[in-house]
């Protein structure tokens, strides 16, 4: 009976498992974790932007459904309001798409910007939305914006080309030059904003937005950074579509506050 009580402890001791084979077990688990980690945050990065691109899409989907309302055309909503960037909206652009069509506040911002934004949407008396509008409009008197070249008002285009989104269903092609504009220019894009310290007018035109440092960017206002850099931008058009843009697409247009870009 002794033996046989001396052989099932050796037995359940033999069963368990030792520290090091712990430790091993343990280091494998970290290892896979490490290996699937980046992964994991690109794979979310990536669902991320797929969601803005959505957002982007409904905000062409409710402008669609108010222009079959207003003539074809879409909202555009004159009066002063911010500092002339792509973004300031007046509160009717709020109404409209919160009160009338139920657009949940989260929905005004890509979802890689911060929480931080979303509270301050509607903080300053008109809107602060983190997706620049680029249907043409006027915040004050004699000023439009975004500007024609050379610019109107206080405002300086960076290039010749406009930056005109259509203004209404079925507008092919802008009046003044006879650009193609449905295509070329979005009505709505991420917004990416660069502090008036890390651009120039002599180097605007030339700089490169993919090696742009993350202090280059006005807060929030950065499109989708990746390891530092700015990555990508979608942009949503006249006929419903949104499409991801690198870098090397977009230039530095015009400044107000912060130098506005597309």
């Amino acid at each position: 009976m002794e033996r046989r009580e001396t052989m099932s402890k050796q037995v359940r001791r033999r069963s368990a498992f030792t520290l090091v084979e712990l430790l091993v077990v343990i280091g494998i688990i970290a290892a896979l974790v490490a290996i699937l980690l980046p992964a994991l945050n690109r794979a979310r990065y990536e669902s991320q932007i797929t969601v803005c691109a959505n957002n982007e899409r409904q905000w062409m989907n409710c402008m669609m459904m108010y222009a079959n309302e207003n003539k074809g055309f879409l909202p555009r909503f004159d009066g002063s309001c911010g500092a002339g960037n792509a973004h300031d909206l007046v509160m009717a652009w709020y109404n409209l798409f919160s009160g009338v069509y139920a657009m949940p506040d989260r929905m005004f911002f890509c979802p890689l910007q911060s929480d931080d934004a979303v509270n301050g949407l509607t903080s300053s008396g008109f809107v602060i939305s983190g997706y620049s509008i680029w249907i043409p409009r006027s915040p004050s008197a004699g000023v439009i914006y975004p500007p024609d070249p050379p610019g109107s008002g206080s405002y300086t285009v960076v290039g010749t080309d406009p930056i005109r989104a259509p203004i209404k269903q079925g507008d092919m092609t802008d009046n003044s030059l006879g650009q193609p504009i449905a295509q070329i220019d979005p009505v709505i894009s991420d917004d990416v904003l660069l502090v008036t310290s890390a651009v120039t007018a002599a180097n605007a035109a030339t700089y490169d937005l993919h090696a742009a440092p993350p202090s280059a960017f006005y807060p929030d206002r950065n499109g989708h950074l990746l390891r530092g850099r700015l990555d990508s931008v979608n942009q949503g058009f006249i006929d419903g579509h949104a499409e991801r843009v690198a870098p090397s697409s977009m230039r530095v247009r015009y400044p107000a506050n912060a130098w506005n870009c597309w």
